[in-house]
């Protein structure tokens, strides 16, 4: 019979086993590339569930969505499936014209593609890092979710006890343009939940004729088949526009120990911990 410290060894063993996985996996990651906006490109719809949500609450026009986009994704490895989409929540928006406001994707349903994007209004967070706005409603300053736009990759693995590490993410908004607040803009990750912010990289750029924004988030510690990058404080004015916007990164499969492993180690170590108690 194994005594404890034998145990602990395999312990440390193991651990380092799943360590040199996850840096092997991350050295062979699979790159990704979604390009929001592109022109030519086309760039599919769909409803959204959450679309006026909100809508009743005192009739105003402050809507959850307005429609979701999904764009095409290049990766390294073509036999990967990826899905992506960006989408709008806490916009203004017109009850009457679902997908009409909110997010606008102009060469989709305009025929405009210059720059790419359209949103009306929106609502500024109280601070950065604050996922809520504060609004002075018949005296009183009432909270309400703060507008952010919202870019998705999702991986579809189909493969058995196994997730996800993200890594080199990064995001890329080319151009703001009659927007209000896009000097205090400011972006986190579904990494614990969307806790902690950083801020852009604010640079001029040839071809572009205004700031290009950059989030650069490096490694995200993610354990997960789905990533999701949220910018708040892009606020529109009667109606503001932004560039297109490049979501890159890379992404390794990470194999996770099997159940009854787990289980077996921690009721090693808790045996050990009764033994030495005693």
């Amino acid at each position: 019979m194994m005594n404890c410290s034998q145990i602990l060894k395999i312990h440390t063993l193991l651990g380092g086993l799943l360590l040199g996985l996850s840096i092997t996996s991350q050295s062979h990651g699979t790159a990704f590339s979604v390009a929001y906006g592109v022109p030519g490109i086309p760039i599919t719809m769909e409803p959204d569930i959450y679309y006026n949500q909100n809508s009743a609450e005192g009739g105003g026009p402050w809507d959850r969505i307005s429609t979701i986009f999904h764009a095409p994704v290049t990766t390294s490895e073509g036999s990967v499936t990826l899905k992506s989409s960006v989408y709008g929540r806490n916009y203004d928006s017109d009850p009457a014209k679902p997908g009409t406001w909110g997010l606008l994707n102009r060469q989709t349903l305009t025929g405009l593609n210059d720059p790419p994007w359209l949103i009306k209004h929106g609502l500024a967070p109280e601070f950065p890092g604050s996922p809520e706005s504060y609004s002075f409603i018949d005296g009183v300053w009432t909270p309400k979710p703060a507008s952010y736009l919202s870019f998705e990759i999702e991986v579809d693995t189909n493969v058995a006890n196994e997730a996800v590490l993200f890594d080199a993410v990064s995001l890329r908004i080319a151009g703001l343009y009659n927007t209000d607040g896009d000097t205090d803009i400011w972006a986190a990750t579904n990494q614990n939940n969307f806790r902690g912010f950083i801020n852009p990289a604010i640079s001029a750029e040839p071809g572009v004729d205004s700031d290009v924004y950059t989030f650069d988030f490096g490694a995200v510690d993610l354990l997960g088949k789905k990533l999701e990058v949220r910018i708040y404080g892009v606020l529109g004015q009667d109606q503001g526009y932004f560039g297109t916007t490049t979501l890159s990164g890379s992404f390794s499969p990470v194999p996770l120990p099997e159940p009854s492993m787990v289980a077996l180690g921690l009721f090693g170590l808790v045996g050990c911990a009764l033994k030495r108690r005693r």
